[in-house]
């Protein structure tokens, strides 16, 4: 098997490329210029240097594990910390100060826990996962909502021995919010119409009639066409409605649904 070398190159756009080099033999000129057109290429067809929803700079994280820690402020107040970290990470990802009850407010609705429930760890530095089991056991906690951060890398952090800067910045939570639908009288397809937000609730969750995702989950329940549910759930009162509201909806109009 030929041995290879494996570099790591940005392109103009921002795109980062592999490319395999052959130990002992030259890339040409020639063959490193198709490489970058064949990358053009890929751009002009569509192709995105960042995830869909994400601006430049911004990467995200799926969360699996949180702690609570607090700090103390000068004036005798404490601020709540949550280190989070990803499945597979033994340091935390990310480190947050919850400075307002906003900031408590959004981290429990993506993680969908309450913080106050959440055990207090004294420690005034992240735990390190894997290092002490027993630590591990009784300030992790998994989180079954797996949530995605999205963040940026603060440009003051000056390296591993930079103790004043943290690495990442927090910038939000990834949005609950999904592509709404309209449905194409012609074909019976769904497109998309702009954005509408999931509203959470304290039994079974409240969903957009009309969310991609929502009509989705409804097609594959039903087998039925994700156009021809769209439809039928427009002609529901108001814009918010349950999983079970609508199954029901959708067998009271099984006709329409059907044609």
């Amino acid at each position: 098997m030929e041995n290879l070398a494996l570099v790591s190159l940005y392109h103009p756009t921002g795109a980062k490329v592999s490319v395999p080099l052959a130990v002992g033999i030259e890339m040409t000129l020639e063959n490193a210029s198709l490489i970058m057109r064949s990358i053009d290429n890929l751009i002009d067809a569509g192709f995105t240097v960042n995830l869909p929803g994400l601006e430049d700079g911004e990467m995200f994280e799926q969360i699996a594990f949180v702690v609570h820690r607090e700090k103390a402020n000068d004036d005798g107040t404490v601020t709540p910390i949550v280190d989070l970290y990803s499945q597979a990470g033994t340091f935390r990802q990310l480190g947050m100060y919850l400075n307002s009850p906003d900031d408590v407010a959004a981290f429990e609705q993506a993680c969908g826990v309450s913080l106050l429930k959440l055990p207090l760890y004294e420690g005034s530095a992240p735990i390190e996962r894997g290092k002490n089991s027993n630590l591990d056991k009784k300030y992790l906690t998994l989180l079954a909502a797996a949530p995605k951060v999205i963040y940026k890398l603060n440009p003051k952090w000056e390296g591993e021995n930079d103790k004043k800067h943290s690495k990442r910045m927090f910038v939000r939570w990834e949005s609950t919010r999904v592509a709404a639908v309209q449905a194409d009288p012609a074909t019976g397809e769904i497109k998309s119409d702009g954005n509408v937000e999931l509203i959470p609730a304290e039994q079974e969750p409240l969903h957009q009639k009309l969310a991609a995702e929502f009509v989705s989950a409804l097609a594959k329940q039903t087998g039925f066409k994700p156009g021809s549910i769209a439809k039928v759930l427009a002609k529901m009162d108001g814009k918010t409605t349950t999983m079970s509201a609508a199954m029901k909806f959708i067998e009271s109009n099984i006709a329409d649904v059907k044609g």
